[in-house]
């Protein structure tokens, strides 16, 4: 095996991803001081599993991240990945290339990847387990550990010759047995205990299961002629239901008819209503269009109009042209005085105009009797205002008497609290300084004293937190242990009744039991069935006896398990066949019109699953059911949807389809087959849960146990630092309060004298009665205008009252007179235009008399409005007038048709809701008799189920044959011997039974257990003797390699390894003896650097030579070597050229000479490590050519 290759991205200085290729031989990384080199180092042994964050020289491990630097914003993770070639299959693993991936993120997330598939750290730890590589393996040699190799322990330097033997599987092994073995005896012991409890029990509960036998053979006897009195009940109910089905079927029938005609009719009025809108809106329309054709013909006919006059005017123009051209000077001197009397004549009128527009409008505001009251409403807030204001104006005057009277206390004041406020300044000075000085020696010492205080309530808190959890736990495990045991037994009950179907009809259980020899059974409704625990118990009772109906393929299935039930005479079943059964569903609108109602939940096919295939069956059985959260919900439900489905409660309570409610809870409580299961599904569950707690408890007993040691040494260390402060804190305290109390004292007074000498002013007294007399003077203006406005309002109320129908018949006359006007006002107008195109002309024909003709003519004819125009547009608005016309007079005759029909429908429709009424109520009398029977039968078979088990068909067997009244009068008797008998612990019968079961079990187990105790530790033997058998062989072998390669690393001198301890060599250590040539023999610790770096090195050599590794990594390990040495081991290194690769980084020349590969690390990029290559066996081999 070989190391092809190392990438990194974001680790520590490498902040782009750089890969770097290892040839085999030696590599070289070169660089200077601070470049990133030995961040390759720790990179290597960070993917390799490196767990400490000091190791790599970090204090926690997400500072390895990319920190950043002065052109870089830092990274968010750092990915290291190494491949090996694997083709030797070295690493014991099937790929032939393995690569690993270690990743982190900057939020402390890790990510470890084996062939780009995510594993354990664990995975990857146990891959090079005993491989001689690995994070602490010593083929990764730094600098830093050359001193720790000799500046450990002896015990710790074992770890170095337990690597070459390759036991730390064994280690590992040993480990995990004493552990188990610890958990084994913990375990024995409580099992010992328990062993002896539950002997305890057996002999009275020995004693209450007899006595419960005898009682339950006299009860058999009352069950058997009970069973008989109710089959013989539900027989008799069964022939009254038959007549009562009947006619609840036929009255249901014609509910239905009336439902459907009413239905119909409904639709028709719908229908009728909906034109009856339409043709509203479309009457509104065309009375919009009418009336905008209208407003056209109006429009169109003014233009024309006033059109016809400029035209006129124009020609007469044109004719005054051809014969005052030569009095053209008179004529303008006419033209200006009548513009002038023009221009007069219409601001005159203008005026006039406006006026009367004006009385028009006030006149019509007088007459609307929305303005008289408005008036009124007015006089009265102007009243309350006037009250307002009155009100303001007395507590203004008020507030100028009392601020004359404050001013003049206030002087008197000033002058006796100056004389005093000096005296007292000075005295306040000193006793805030006392207060100061005590103060602040009253706050240190309380932070200490509250600081200790904390302290000790916590840690008493801790205690007494540790104390009780202590007990809980010392008592957990075996309430632990006996609720799992309980657990379990209760499981393997469920697990065993349901394996023999227990609680199924005997007809139903016989089918299921043989569904392997029955061909098309699918099997139950309950196993079926995906039931979500919060409806367990309402599809229980919804379902009921259909529970243990049995799904079949198709009806031939059916029929064979029928013919099978014959001839076994083992009971009787219902089949539901696949293809036969049809699905039953609720219309979507009565579905709509309650699904927003409160505390629906939804139809049962949709919120209940099945398996899939079965769809139709689960709408067969729940497609017409719905489920509300209670009763209150669930009856307003069926109410809404007309009585036409059945409703269920979360709780079972039923409100069936003809609105019986069916409810209630038995005395003793049974659980059906589907809380069967879900029981057995949790119970499940939490023995798994309960199987891991039981592991965990006794090492938090252990746990907790240290804590409460330390607690407790704690609590006494702080309790005496609390106790001295408390006294310090009190005098402390008590000083302060003093200085406090005269402080506060001598602030009040100073407070108050300057309070009285920064009294009001004589500039500020002027400014606020000022102020008050301008606020005065305002509200009483307010006040008068008030008054003047609710004269003026009372006069025209009064005014208005009294003069309506005079202003009314003023109003009409002014109408007149202001149409008359306007007309008048739009002569003079044009008269006026006339006259100024008339002059404009004359002094246009002054110039070019001839050049204005034409202009004039060209204007005439560049008009877009002619005469003739105008007629055609007011024939097109007028013809579209007349079609809206039309069409408005046939939209009302539809309208009369449409309500003509609508009556006729109401009618009809009245008349068939009181039928639908009618048949309605005798179909609720004709359900109410039949659910009152069902009802009763329901009870009498729940009885059945409840009390016996049984189905009716099962009862039937082994019945009484005695007559009615011998079978009343032999109950009466039992039920008196079973009363005499009293009460019985019938649970003593399986609780014998189970606690037999149990102490047998226990038995069994602890006899297990003391097998399990005696192979672990055969186990640990083992593993012991192995390490030492390994341990042995392989120091003997290293031994002998360092004395040999010492002497040529060193040219001579002697080395040996000693063992601390030889007859002990599973915990011996081991001491490293050298003598370089010329010295006496001496520990390591005596050497000089460069000998203890050498002597590290040799050590490195020895353990290749007998434990050879695919690759080694040497960080600066040849630092403290001097030329010489440093030469000798690079060239040593080339000793071990076939068997193993080097990646050496070096500041030495030496050892670079040596090299096969070279990279260099550099920073061209402040804080950023770069790597480039040089191959120098090809730049060696090119030279030589």
């Amino acid at each position: 095996m070989r190391l092809k290759s190392l990438t990194i991205s974001g680790f520590k200085s490498f902040a782009d991803k750089t890969t770097i290729k290892f040839k085999p031989g030696m590599t070289g990384v070169v660089g200077p001081n601070g470049s990133g080199k030995s961040n390759i180092t720790e990179a290597i042994r960070w993917v390799l599993g490196e767990q400490s964050a000091k190791s790599l020289r970090g204090s926690r491990m997400p500072d390895i991240i990319f920190a950043g630097s002065e052109d870089r914003a830092p990274l968010n993770r750092a990915a290291v990945e190494m491949t090996f070639d694997n083709a030797d299959h070295y690493l014991k693993t099937d790929y032939a290339e393995v690569t690993i991936k270690r990743v982190l993120f900057r939020n402390g997330k890790s990510q470890y990847e084996l062939n780009g598939q995510d594993c354990r750290l664990r995975d990857i730890t146990n891959l090079f387990l005993d491989t001689g590589l690995g994070q602490d393996s010593f083929s990764v040699l730094s600098q830093g550990q050359v001193e720790s190799v000799f500046n450990s322990k002896p015990e710790d330097r074992r770890t170095i010759i337990e690597q070459v033997a390759g036991v730390s599987k064994f280690k590992k092994q040993k480990q995990q047995a004493e552990t188990q073995l610890t958990e084994t005896v913990d375990y024995l012991d409580r099992v010992n205990d328990i062993i002896s409890e539950l002997s305890d029990r057996l002999g009275p509960l020995e004693e209450q299961s007899s006595l419960a036998t005898d009682y339950l053979e006299q009860k058999g006897q009352y069950e058997r002629l009970d069973r008989t009195r109710l089959v013989r009940c539900l027989i008799q109910a069964k022939e009254q239901k038959k007549t009562v089905d009947q006619a609840v079927t036929t009255k249901q029938a014609l509910v239905t008819k009336y439902q459907q005609d009413d239905w119909q009719r409904s639709q028709a009025n719908q229908e009728l209503k909906t034109k009856q809108t339409e043709l509203l809106a479309k009457k509104d329309q065309i009375q919009a269009q009418l009336l905008a054709a209208s407003e056209t013909v109006e429009k169109l006919s003014g233009q024309l109009q006033l059109t016809s006059e400029r035209l006129s005017n124009r020609d007469r123009t044109l004719a005054e042209l051809d014969t005052k051209r030569a009095t053209l000077e008179l004529d303008r001197k006419r033209l200006v005085d009548q513009l002038a009397t023009a221009k007069v004549a219409v601001t005159s009128q203008s005026a006039e105009i406006k006026r009367v527009s004006t009385e028009i409008e006030d006149l019509r505001a007088v007459n609307d009797p929305k303005r008289v009251k408005q008036i009124e409403q007015h006089i009265e807030e102007l009243r309350a205002s006037y009250m307002d204001r009155m009100q303001e104006l007395a507590d203004i005057h008020n507030d100028e008497k009392y601020l004359v009277k404050s001013y003049e206390a206030d002087r008197e004041r000033h002058a006796t609290a100056t004389k005093q406020l000096a005296q007292l300044n000075e005295q306040a000075a000193v006793a805030h300084a006392a207060y100061q000085a005590a103060q602040t020696t009253e706050t240190q010492l309380t932070t200490r004293y509250q600081e200790q205080r904390q302290v000790l309530d916590q840690l008493a808190a801790e205690h007494d937190s540790l104390t009780q959890k202590h007990q809980q736990v010392r008592q957990a495990w075996l309430s632990a242990l006996d609720i799992d045991q309980r657990a379990k037994t209760q499981a393997k009950n469920l697990a065993a009744a349901s394996d023999d179907y227990n609680g199924f009809y005997q007809g139903v259980r016989v089918i299921l039991k043989h569904r392997q020899s029955l061909d098309g059974i699918v099997g139950a409704v309950s196993e079926l069935l995906q039931v979500p625990s919060d409806y367990t118990t309402a599809v229980e009772f919804a379902l009921g006896a259909q529970l243990q109906q049995i799904v079949t393929t198709d009806e031939t299935a059916a029929k064979q398990a029928v013919a099978f039930l014959k001839q076994q005479r083992g009971g009787r079943a219902t089949f539901l066949p696949q293809t036969s059964i049809r699905s039953r569903e609720l219309a979507d609108p009565l579905v709509n019109g309650v699904k927003t109602m409160p505390g629906y939940l939804g139809v049962g096919s949709e919120l209940i699953g099945i398996h899939s295939g079965y769809e139709n069956i689960l709408a067969y059985l729940l497609g017409t059911t719905v489920f509300a959260d209670n009763l209150d919900h669930a009856t307003a439900i069926s109410r809404a949807g007309h009585r036409k489905f059945r409703v269920v409660t979360l709780a079972g309570d039923i409100v069936s389809g003809s609105g019986s409610i069916t409810g209630g809870q038995n005395r003793q409580s049974r659980s059906g087959l589907l809380q069967q299961q879900d029981e057995l599904k949790k119970l499940r569950e939490n023995i798994g849960l309960m199987d891991q707690k039981l592991a965990t408890t006794e090492a938090e007993v252990k746990s907790l146990q240290q804590k409460l040691e330390a607690n407790e040494m704690r609590s006494g260390q702080v309790t005496e630092v609390f106790r001295e402060l408390e006294d310090r804190v009190r005098e402390a305290a008590a000083k302060t309060a003093s200085a406090k109390t005269d402080c506060d004292q001598f602030s009040r007074q100073t407070a108050a004298a300057q309070a009285t000498i920064e009294g009001r002013t004589q500039a500020e007294f002027n400014t606020e009665k000022q102020l008050l007399e301008q606020k005065a003077a305002d509200l009483e203006t307010v006040v008068a205008n008030i008054k003047t406005q609710t004269s003026d309002e009372t006069d025209r109320l009064r005014a208005l009252n009294a003069n309506r129908n005079d202003q009314q018949e003023a109003l009409t006359s002014k109408r007149e007179w202001l149409a008359a006007a306007k007309e008048r006002l739009a002569q003079t107008k044009a008269n006026q235009q006339a006259a100024q195109s008339e002059l404009a002309t004359l002094e246009q024909e002054r110039r070019n008399v001839a050049g204005e003709y034409d202009q004039l003519q060209e204007m005439a004819n560049s008009t877009p409005e002619t005469p003739k125009n105008l007629k055609r547009a007011i024939e097109r608005a007028q013809q579209t007038r007349m079609v809206s016309e039309a069409a408005l007079k046939e939209t009302d005759q539809a309208l009369v048709t449409v309500n003509d029909e609508l009556a006729n429908t109401d009618g009809e429709t009245n008349r068939i809701a009181g039928l639908l009424q009618a048949a309605n109520d005798d179909w609720h009398q004709a359900q109410v008799n039949q659910a009152t029977l069902t009802t009763q039968m329901e009870q009498w078979t729940l009885e059945l189920n409840q009390r016996y088990h049984v189905t009716v068909e099962g009862a039937n067997r082994n019945l009484s044959e005695l007559d009615d009244q011998a079978l009343a009068t032999q109950l009466k008797l039992l039920k008196k011997g079973l009363d005499e008998i009293g009460s019985v612990n019938l649970g003593a019968i399986d609780e014998f039974k189970q606690v037999s079961e149990r102490y047998d079990f226990l038995i069994k187990q602890r006899d297990d257990l003391l097998t399990a105790k005696q192979q672990l530790t055969d186990t640990m033997s083992t593993a012991d003797q192995e390490v030492i058998d390994r341990f042995e062989v392989a120091f003997n072998a290293v031994a002998d390699a360092f004395t040999t390669t010492f002497k040529r690393m060193f040219g001579g001198g002697t080395a040996a390894l000693k063992l601390t301890d030889p007859n002990h060599l599973l915990t011996t250590g081991i001491d490293i003896m050298a003598e370089p040539p010329g010295k006496t023999q001496k520990k390591m610790s005596l050497l000089s650097g460069g000998e203890r770096t050498l002597t590290a090195i040799t050590l490195l050599f020895a353990i290749l030579q007998v434990r050879p590794v695919p690759f080694a990594i040497l960080d600066e390990t040849d630092a403290a070597l001097d030329p010489a040495n440093a030469d000798r081991y690079a060239h040593y290194i080339n000793h071990f050229h076939d068997q193993t690769q080097f990646i050496v980084i070096t500041h030495r020349k030496q050892t670079m000479e040596h090299a096969d590969t070279l990279y260099g690390v550099t920073m061209q990029e402040s804080g950023v490590s770069k790597v480039v290559s040089v191959d120098l066996e090809d730049l060696r081999t090119t030279n030589r050519a």
